[in-house]
C-alpha cells in the first residue's frame, strides 16, 4: 500500500528509487539489507517446513505405521496432563 501510494506521488517505480529521493545513497543499502533479511527468512522456514514434512514421510516409510493418529478429547487431555510444557 505505501509503495502505490508514494509510487502515485513521486512518479518513480521500486522501492529502490523511492528510498533514493527520500534518503539518499545510503537507502539502497538499507533497503537492500531489509531485503536480503526478508529473503533469509523465507528461506530459513521453507526448510523447517521440508524438514518436518520430509522427516514424517521417511519415518512412515521406514516404520510403516501412521505416524499421525486421530486422538479423542480424553486422550488429547491426559497427553497434555502427562508431557511436561516448556514456556
Amino acid at each position: 500500500m505505501l509503495l502505490l501510494k508514494s509510487k502515485e506521488l513521486c512518479k518513480q517505480e521500486s522501492y529502490y528509487e523511492i528510498g533514493y529521493i527520500v534518503m539518499g545513497r545510503n537507502a539502497i543499502l538499507l533497503i537492500s539489507a531489509a531485503i536480503i533479511c526478508q529473503l533469509f527468512g523465507i528461506i530459513v522456514v521453507y526448510y523447517i517446513v521440508f524438514a518436518d514434512t520430509l522427516s514424517l514421510l521417511v519415518r512412515q516409510a521406514i516404520t510403516g505405521t501412521q505416524v499421525i493418529q486421530i486422538l479423542t478429547p480424553e486422550q488429547m487431555a491426559a497427553e497434555l496432563l502427562t508431557k511436561p510444557a516448556y514456556l
